[in-house]
């Protein structure tokens, strides 16, 4: 079993300049954690669903919000990503990819094809689909 055999493959990705309001968009209507920040079809930077609920203030959309509260959505996805990517190959089989996982730390790797260029996401949940087979 290779991660090309489980990842999610052309997932939704956004630009370094996309907005806060875009990514939770993204969140809020599908059932993922985690979005490539893509430029020039290779990956910058993941967002995840927790660098988003850190980023917006937590008065949004209450009584008490305010003018300073919206502003946070002005923040982009450059704002907010992480730069340390963990990256993993088409062929590469999953054990290695899980291993890699656990090592880093992180609960989804952005799969990339011989050019650099974003093909898919493997995930926890990926990982997890392949075990119960």
């Amino acid at each position: 079993m290779t991660v090309a055999d489980w990842m999610t493959p052309d997932p939704a990705a956004v630009a370094p300049e996309a907005g806060l309001i875009e990514i939770r968009a993204l969140f809020r209507s599908r059932r993922f954690h985690h979005v490539p920040v893509v430029e020039d079809g290779r990956p910058v930077g993941v967002v995840s669903d927790r660098d988003v609920l850190a980023a917006i203030s937590p008065f949004l959309d209450t009584p008490a919000e305010t003018h300073r509260d919206v502003d946070t959505l002005a923040r982009t996805a450059a704002d907010l990503m992480t730069t340390d990517l963990q990256t993993v190959g088409l062929d590469v089989p999953l054990a290695e990819a899980s291993r890699q996982m656990v090592e880093a730390e992180v609960s989804s790797l952005l799969v990339v094809d011989e050019d650099g260029a974003l093909a898919g996401i493997l995930t926890v949940r990926d990982v997890l689909r392949a075990s119960a087979g």
